[in-house]
């Protein structure tokens, strides 16, 4: 028992601090399968029209950044909080000025405020007021900011910009861009301004391109920064942080290429120069196994601009395992990574992002022998989440995550033939998953599906998200087999009048998830060949008229303790299913059935689990509602 308490703790806990935190489900890229490219390096949207009304308190985002971003991000920004080890793909090193310099605070605060899912970013469009939103984005675009820089700006802009842009930024002259603007300013980066320095922006705005060093039009594009994002300095910040003067500009904004003059509303990236930047991919290929390397080994390196393959390269392995890629065109924030084909498996390396001044990577690549036989697999943790999209049917979420505690890689047994078996309680219907289909990387087989897709050594390093439909009014008796042993399961079931009764699960008390209440129930060591079983019984939840607002769903997969959940799994469920209201006249065939649904709401909303305009809302059409039927 302590060990279920212990498991119910750190589901919902770390639920709960992964819901402030950057999350993702990212974009499919060929060679090896299953490997996915960090969609955050994707330039972020702007929302149209939306600009601060006053000008952004960085130490009111000072306040809150530590609470909302710096788990996932750092306290630095640098993309090492606490949280980041488990997130399958690195936060964005949202301090590093590099990065910072090529992002507009519109694109930031879009980022902010709707989130990006799919790389496991929540919004805070409820969580901060618009004002907090813009706070937090002038913060993070401190914590790249060089206060010397700054100050040396100073002198450059009195002497090259103040008679047309006014000693303020106001922009006295006529067509002089008014730096103070906040709805002109949160649209263009560092970049972008360094770019107008350069180039000059139509016939009224010259070029310095011959004029200002590299250091000066860096100095200068932050003091302009500063008329409409006061940057944050934290004197309380430890000596090893501090920013150390410099008279050599910082290789984030290179000179732009001059060749082409941007016009007054331009809103582009400017180019770097036409010479590329070349460095060097290595690694070591390693048998996981234990055995010997095989010869003649290929190493493939790949290169990608977010989906689209820029590099495919060749070489063969030493006898040793070591390979090396030398002069390989360098892109900023191109995507690279190490494949090798063994014995019909593709293994690949971790990847890496080029960025400014490493001219070296490593990309070591691990490989295994294989087996098709799966009995040394568990399932660490299988979560069933039981959801009721519309009346007589009940939805089945289950994430399942798999250990291989062995060293060899369990693989398909031949080419149409799946490495893992599923099986599904009997009339199991709708089956889909978030990742991949039926005839494609899934098999239907007699019973339930399988799996393609082998399992390489690790722990919990396999996770699949299905769903099913199982048909349901008041009472289900649910049986799953389980075709490997099972060292947790955890069901979550709405608190709304529900009853789960189950043998092999132990009622671990009500959990407030995002405020609304779910009954939590836990089991341990089930055995392959057993089936998980438990018996359900009440009013469907939506007879009742009571339905789950979908700002609160994203939270309620949080409790299942994993990233991958509290990301993808409701987003994958919003876009797959259309969830009727409560009020919907055809889904009450009596007055009674709308009394009671009436009854069900006022107990949801004195239980805090309904808002008060939701409740209102609500409540109203039911009434209506009833008098309709009443008057038939």
């Amino acid at each position: 028992m302590k060990k279920s308490l212990l498991l119910i703790a750190g589901s919902v806990s770390f639920a709960l601090v992964l819901a402030g935190c950057t999350l993702s489900l990212a974009e499919d890229v060929p060679p090896p399968p299953g490997y996915e490219a960090p969609t955050y390096l994707d330039v972020p949207e702007v929302i149209e029209g939306a600009f601060p009304a006053s000008l952004p308190n960085a130490a009111n985002g000072a306040a809150l950044y530590p609470e909302r971003c710096a788990p996932c991000h750092g306290d630095l920004g640098l993309g090492d909080g606490p949280q980041a080890s488990q997130l399958p793909v690195p936060p964005a090193a949202i301090g590093n000025f590099e990065l910072a310099s090529q992002r507009s605070p519109a694109q930031w605060y879009a980022m902010v405020t709707n989130g990006k899912i799919e790389s496991f970013m929540p919004p805070f469009s409820e969580g901060l007021t618009d004002q907090e939103r813009w706070d937090v984005v002038a913060y993070a675009f401190s914590l790249s900011a060089q206060p010397e820089l700054i100050d040396a700006g100073a002198s450059v802009y009195d002497a090259n910009c103040a008679e047309c842009h006014g000693v303020n930024g106001e922009g006295n002259a006529e067509g002089a861009t008014d730096f103070t603007s906040q709805e002109v300013m949160v649209g263009r980066s560092d970049l972008d301004i360094a770019a107008a320095t350069l180039n000059g922006v139509g016939s009224g705005m010259p070029a310095y391109g011959d004029e200002l060093d590299d250091f000066s039009i860096q100095a200068v594009t932050a003091f302009v920064r500063s008329f409409s994002l006061l940057p944050y300095v934290d004197d309380g910040l430890p000596e090893s942080v501090a920013i150390e003067p410099t008279t050599e500009p910082t290789a984030a904004i290179a000179r732009p290429d001059v060749s082409e003059t941007p016009s007054a509303d331009t809103t582009e990236q400017p180019q770097f120069s036409d010479e590329p930047l070349t460095g060097e991919f290595r690694g070591i290929v390693a048998n996981g196994s234990g055995g010997e390397l095989p010869a003649n080994l290929k190493v493939t390196l790949y290169g990608y601009d977010h989906t689209t393959e820029a590099v495919v390269l060749t070489a063969q392995a030493r006898p040793d395992g070591s390979f090396v890629f030398r002069d390989v065109e360098l892109v900023p924030e191109r995507l690279y990574f190490a494949t090798v084909d063994y014995q019909g498996q593709v293994y690949g390396s971790d990847f890496v992002i080029a960025d400014f001044g490493t001219m070296e990577y490593d990309l070591p690549v691990t490989l295994y022998e294989s087996t098709s036989d799966p009995s040394g697999l568990v399932v660490s943790r299988m979560h069933l989440f039981l959801e009721f999209p519309e009346p007589d049917l009940m939805q089945v979420v289950e994430l399942v995550v798999i250990t291989n505690p062995t060293n060899l890689a369990v693989v398909p047994a031949g080419q149409t033939m799946p490495a893992l078996e599923f099986s599904l309680p009997e009339g199991a219907e709708n089956l889909a998953f978030q990742e991949g289909e039926l005839g494609d990387r899934f098999v239907t087989l007699a019973g339930g599906f399988g799996d393609t897709r082998a399992v390489l050594p690790g722990s919990e390093d396999y996770q699949l998200l299905f769903a099913y439909t199982l048909p349901y009014t008041r009472r289900l008796e649910f049986a799953q087999p389980l075709d490997m042993g099972a060292e947790a399961v955890i069901v979550f079931l709405p608190a709304d009048g529900l009853t789960l009764k189950s043998d092999q699960l132990t009622d671990g008390g009500p959990q407030d998830l995002g405020g609304l209440v779910y009954e939590m129930y836990v089991g341990e060591g089930l055995t392959q060949g057993d089936a998980l079983a438990f018996s359900l019984s009440g009013r469907h939840p939506l007879a009742g008229g009571f339905s789950i607002s979908s700002d609160t769903r994203s939270l309620l997969l949080g409790g299942l303790g994993l990233a991958l959940a509290l990301a993808g799994a409701w987003l994958w469920l919003r876009e797959r299913n259309s969830i009727a209201g409560p009020a919907d006249e055809e889904e009450f065939e009596t007055p009674e059935d709308v009394m009671d649904a009436i009854i069900a709401l006022d107990e949801a909303y004195e239980r805090g689990e309904v808002t008060e305009a939701d409740y209102s809302s609500e409540r109203s059409e039911l009434k209506s509602i009833l008098a309709e039927l009443l008057d038939e």
